[in-house]
This record gives structure tokens, C-alpha cells and sequence, in this order.
């Protein structure tokens, strides 16, 4: 049963500590912007929750901001790596206060250290993450929702979703390597709402550790779904999907799967937030769903050196009284060995996937010359899981 979306009061005691370091800027003052005729930035790391690492160190070696093809740095951490699983306070600060002219930025360029940066392994083995040799030029990354007013003060998040930036392959003998195709949004914290809530089983009991997406509908032929920001709920079931961007209608999404138990995914109403700390509640109770089902696939397509897939579940849900498709899962495809085919697979066992009417949709991306990435090509392959049947969607 959903509950309907409604302003809550109490929101702002229930959020972390995080959300509300996150409300205080630090960019500077507009008025004292004003008067020198100047901007300043600020930048912020986060990062989206993910499963299957103790830890994730991201080596950021350069920070650039850009206007009208000039770059003008911010920062430079030649010694240091942030834990993209404890960030301090949620966000870890990347560039405080910096003086630029007068301007209009629409983007950052990230320069990552391709030899500082590891992933370790749930049974605590540390890995290189290892950036390929076509990705190691900066990357721009375009700023979402700049600043309304003047352009005076920019107070950034950059989020990084380690969940699609992180590429399993297969090194033979049972091992395994790590690369780095950064997925990133970069958002202007001084424009950006929050939709939080609680989740809960059919006996009203939290579902803790379940993670939670906002998602934006794209409504341009083939734009489909898209995420916006990751949440993990506590262990009282509550959650805060922050840094939301104005004048856009965001869904909370979500299919818990806690333990051997696989619930039937749901979608809030959406929620448009119109104004400086803008929040809304959405609060969910989620029915247990039996006999679930593997699903799984190959693509067979080589990759070309600066490309990835990424495959994503979709399902369509009700949004109150509408309907739309959402992403129930995504995961970037692990690359075979001397070119055999990529593989992927959802919802590992013990909790795989209740029988329903879903798609799978596979994206090749590669690197373009600026830096950034394109979606290269798109399939989108419906079927019907049915209970206990395995089923594979090759491509």
C-alpha cells in the first residue's frame, strides 16, 4: 500500500547529518559577490550507495571549471583519495570558496589519477581500480541546474554512482579487475529538493539497507527513465533522496530485497521541487512476492577500446493515477575473456526477480573526443519472467 506524497514537518529532523551539512552553503556571499563583481564555487564530492565493496578510493588528481571553452581550475589533491563509501559527513569537500570572474560555468572537467584510485574486495582483498588508457584525459561532466540568480555563487555536488562506474572483468583463475568509466551528475546544491520517507513490510516492520533511487521520466522518443540520486534506508526503514533539481518531476524508486525476501517494486507520485529546500514525503509499505526468478545474458558484440555496456531492467509501475517505466536495476556488463561475450546478470541469489512483464534495455557507450560519453547504440528486448523459470535475454 502507498502512501500519497504530502509535505512532513519532521522532515528535516529525520534527515542525516549529512543532508544538512549539505544545506549549508559554503560558496561565498552574493552580496559581497556583488559588490566585487565576481563568483565563487565550491564543490563537493558524493556518491550513491552500491553493493559488493568495503571500500572505494577515488584518486581525483585536477578540478576545472568551464565557461565558453575556458577552464579555470579549482583544485588539485596530488596526495589525497576519498572513500566513496565514508565520505565525511556524507560529502567530502573538494574546492571551498574559489574566486572566478564574472560568469556563466556549465561544466566541470575531472582529471582522475589513473595509478592512486582501489576498490576492496568484500573479503577485504585491495584492487586497482584501474582507469583505461583511451579514459585518462579529463572528463566534463555538465552542470545540472546551475544557479538561478546572477550566477554569483555556484555551490556544486559532484556525485559520482560508483554502482555504474565500476567494471568487473574476468582475469581468468578465479580473479578478478576493476576500471573506472566514471558516471557522474553534478548538481548546484542551492537549487535541489529532497523527497524522503520510510519503507516497511506488510507487518509494518522497517526494511533497513534498501536502496532507494529518484528517477526523472525523459518524455523525447527513446529518452526513458533516468536516476538522479541514490539513497540507502537506515535501519528504522527511513531514507532522504537529496539534491533533486528545480522544475523537474521526480519519482522515488524502489524493490526491496532484504535477506531471502523479494518485494514487488513501487513508484511514488511525482514531486517537483519549486524552491530552496523544497521536501516531500513518500512513505511505502511493500508485500513479499514468492517463487522469484534469475535473470540473466550475454551480449555478444566486442567491445572497441573506450566503450562499456550498460544493462538496465525496466518496469512499468503506477505513479498514483499514471503509469511509467522505471529502472528497477542497472549494472555495467563484465567483459569477457579474449573477446568472448560481455556477460550480465540481476538480482544475484538468494533474492532474485518476482514473475512480471519487464524489459531489458542494453547500451553500448563510448568515450567522445571531449571528453565525455554518448550512447553509441540501444536495445530494448520486453518479456514475462515467469515464477521459478529462469530466463536469458542475449543480445
Amino acid at each position: 500500500m502507498v502512501q500519497a506524497i504530502h509535505p512532513s514537518p519532521r522532515l528535516l529532523g529525520a534527515l542525516p547529518l549529512a543532508l544538512l551539512l549539505l544545506g549549508c552553503s559554503d560558496a561565498g556571499s552574493r552580496t559581497d559577490n556583488l559588490l566585487h563583481h565576481r563568483t565563487t564555487a565550491s564543490v563537493h564530492l558524493v556518491s550513491d550507495p552500491t553493493d559488493g565493496f568495503k571500500a572505494i578510493h577515488i584518486a581525483i588528481a585536477a578540478l576545472e571549471i568551464g565557461r565558453e571553452g575556458q577552464w579555470t581550475p579549482l583544485s588539485t589533491h596530488p596526495q589525497e583519495t576519498f572513500d566513496l563509501l565514508a565520505l565525511p559527513g556524507g560529502a567530502a569537500p573538494l574546492a571551498t570558496r574559489v574566486a572566478l570572474p564574472r560568469a556563466e560555468y556549465r561544466f566541470l572537467r575531472v582529471t582522475f589519477d589513473p595509478d592512486r584510485s582501489t576498490v576492496t574486495e568484500a573479503d577485504g582483498a585491495v584492487k586497482p581500480l584501474t582507469l583505461p588508457a583511451e579514459a585518462r584525459a579529463p572528463r566534463i561532466f555538465p552542470i545540472d541546474a546551475p544557479p538561478r540568480v546572477g550566477n554569483l555563487v555556484y555551490d556544486l555536488a559532484l556525485d559520482l554512482d560508483p554502482s555504474l562506474s565500476i567494471q568487473r572483468r574476468d582475469a581468468g583463475a578465479g580473479q578478478f579487475s576493476y576500471a573506472l568509466h566514471p558516471v557522474v551528475r553534478v548538481h548546484d546544491r542551492s537549487s535541489t529538493g529532497t523527497l524522503a520517507g520510510r519503507l516497511v513490510d506488510e507487518q509494518n516492520r522497517p526494511l533497513a539497507g534498501v536502496r532507494v533511487t529518484a528517477q526523472v521520466l525523459d518524455p523525447t522518443p527513446g529518452g526513458g527513465p533516468r536516476v538522479v540520486r541514490g539513497a540507502r534506508t537506515g535501519a528504522d526503514g527511513q531514507y532522504a533522496l537529496d539534491l533533486l533539481p528545480f522544475s523537474r518531476m521526480h519519482h522515488a524508486v524502489c524493490q526491496p530485497r532484504v535477506g531471502d525476501k523479494v518485494y514487488g517494486a513501487q513508484a511514488s507520485p511525482g514531486f517537483k521541487p519549486l524552491a530552496a529546500s523544497s521536501s516531500q514525503t513518500f512513505n511505502a509499505t511493500f508485500q513479499p512476492l514468492g517463487d522469484p526468478a534469475p535473470v540473466q545474458g550475454r551480449i555478444a558484440a566486442p567491445l572497441r577500446p573506450g566503450q562499456h555496456d550498460q544493462v538496465d531492467l525496466l518496469q512499468e509501475l503506477a505513479t498514483g493515477e499514471r503509469r511509467g517505466t522505471f529502472l528497477i536495476q542497472s549494472m555495467l556488463a563484465e567483459p569477457g575473456l579474449e573477446g568472448a561475450p560481455s556477460q550480465y546478470w540481476f538480482a544475484p541469489v538468494p533474492a532474485p526477480l518476482p514473475g512480471a512483464s519487464y524489459q531489458v534495455r542494453q547500451t553500448r557507450f563510448s568515450l567522445t573526443p571531449q571528453g565525455g560519453t554518448e550512447a553509441a547504440s540501444e536495445v530494448v528486448r520486453p518479456f514475462i519472467l515467469k515464477a521459478n523459470q529462469k530466463t536469458d535475454i542475449d543480445f
